[in-house]
């Protein structure tokens, strides 16, 4: 039996060191500091949840971030990326992500992905109340209301001839000296397809409070982006308040912010699906 006892000693001898060896490797990983640094984790925070690109920020921008998947070889399938998640499955859904997704166009690189995809969803989801429509044959104009089935989400649309806008009223709290948000879109209908559409999201100031009260004298504030859609192209021009002469508000188009560059790829099926919505009071 020695034999054995002997094999038996030496195989328990080697479990033993092999052990001792890899708890000194880590021991030796963990002094030397190869362990993530908060600086490390932020960096991989930052790869695995890329913000949205800083568009207009000229030649030091920071790279576009991927895109998701694509419908077609020239518009890839939106996704609200910024929210952490896939599109909503459900209209209540929808309706809690419109805020948080507003809310990016307070910032240099606007959610124009999710926002589209958002509206496309919603205009699924939408009905228009027939009693309280006001339509004109003559002059082919209509204007009415539009909710969103199983939500107090709703809005209003207007047409004029060609022309159509859609927009949703404010339905949040926000940072003072915001009081209210504008969502709107528009497009034109010519010969049956959707032409030169926008996409406008707009926070408005207190006017009952003085913006020396919030901003400094040459203070210039985002308040959200005005974003038009070309054949192959969407441009986009900010917004803004600042103090006005006698410490008044002055709101509109910035001059000063940097505007988005011009940049491909956004879907345009958000509007088709308004038009496929409203196509009753359209040409």
């Amino acid at each position: 039996m020695e034999p054995v006892s002997s094999a038996r000693s030496l195989l328990i001898l080697a479990l033993v060191l092999g052990l001792g060896a890899s708890l000194a490797w880590l021991w030796s990983r963990s002094s030397a500091g190869a362990a993530y640094s908060p600086d490390d984790l932020e960096l991989l925070s930052h790869e695995a949840s890329p913000r949205p690109p800083a568009e207009g920020a000229g030649p030091t921008s920071e790279p576009e971030r991927p895109r998701a998947a694509a419908r077609s070889a020239q518009a890839p399938a939106p996704r609200s990326a910024a929210l952490g998640g896939p599109r909503p499955g459900n209209p209540r859904e929808a309706a809690q992500r419109l805020e948080p997704l507003a809310a990016s166009f307070l910032e240099e690189g606007p959610n124009i992905a999710g926002m589209l995809a958002w509206l496309e969803d919603v205009a699924s989801w939408s009905e228009v109340p027939t009693q309280e429509l006001e339509a004109n044959a003559e002059t082919k104009s209509a204007q009415g209301r539009f909710v969103v089935k199983g939500t107090t989400l709703e809005g209003r649309f207007r047409i004029r001839g060609d022309t159509c806008r859609v927009s949703l009223p404010s339905s949040g709290y926000y940072p003072a000296p915001l009081v209210t948000r504008d969502v709107e879109i528009g497009f034109r209908v010519i010969e049956g397809e959707v032409r030169e559409p926008w996409l406008t999201v707009r926070y408005h100031p207190d006017a009952n409070r003085a913006a020396a009260d919030f901003l400094g004298a040459v203070e210039e504030r985002r308040v959200g982006w005005c974003i038009t859609f070309g054949p192959k192209t969407a441009r986009g021009e900010a917004f803004s308040i600042s103090t006005g002469q006698g410490g008044v508000w002055r709101a509109g188009p910035s001059q000063a912010l940097p505007r988005l560059k011009p940049k491909s790829g956004y879907p345009t099926t958000a509007f088709d699906a308004w038009q496929g919505l409203l196509a009753t009071w359209l040409p």
